[in-house]
């Protein structure tokens, strides 16, 4: 039976409940648990589209922990099986036959008012029947405000990752810190998959510190 009085059970269960409640700070636990989990997918979809982009011939990662053992949460399900964060549709974007992956990484997500934002976009596609001519439309939005958008068209190769463009645009003055979505849609003939990165801008007179 799936335990429902604490996150874990078992020596798990007291490594997450008792430092928290020797520093008064229980109360925020279960907060700390979500963006945990939130934390720790972001993380893996980062390395994990990171390994498909920079090896063309991968076709995704077999991965071989994808529930949590223990007191090791690495998993993208917990010990039961059930979902931590990532939901089945945000885990295709990552490691289905055919995703999206871009030039992003970890140190790439920060910038100011006036920067201009780069960004190279890749394909791999390993589906059956793959696709043969599709184009990317891309946009970034603040909310639902859309600050810019545009479409990709490039020279699709299957069965490998290839390069599908380059994206830039100058990042307008939006007033104050603000989190974004870059979103990418790939389609053909009705057949579409997606992904999403997130960005966060900041005022040019207040630039984010470079531990950020």
């Amino acid at each position: 039976t799936k335990p429902t009085a604490t996150p874990v059970g078992g020596v798990g269960g007291l490594l997450a409940v008792e430092p928290p409640a020797a520093h008064g700070i229980s109360h925020i636990l279960e907060k700390m648990g979500q963006n945990s989990r939130k934390l720790q997918y972001l993380e893996a979809k980062c390395k994990l589209e990171k390994l498909r982009r920079d090896y063309p011939n991968l076709s995704g990662v077999s991965h071989f922990n994808a529930t949590d053992i223990a007191v090791s949460k690495q998993g993208i399900l917990d010990e039961f099986y059930d979902m931590k964060y990532a939901t089945a549709e945000m885990w295709q974007q990552v490691n289905g036959d055919t995703v999206i992956l871009n030039s992003l990484d970890f140190n790439d997500r920060c910038h100011t008012f006036g920067d201009t934002f780069t960004c190279r976009f890749f394909v791999s596609d390993f589906s059956h029947p793959s696709y043969r001519s599709p184009s990317i439309s891309w946009r970034v939005t603040v909310k639902d405000n859309v600050i810019a958008e545009g479409k990709l068209v490039y020279g699709h190769t299957p069965f490998i990752t290839v390069p599908a463009g380059e994206i830039s645009f100058e990042i307008p003055d939006l007033g104050r810190p603000v989190d974004a979505e870059l979103r990418a849609v790939l389609e053909e003939d009705g057949r579409r998959v997606g992904n999403s990165w997130g960005a966060w801008f900041f005022p040019a007179g207040n630039p984010p510190a470079d531990t950020t």
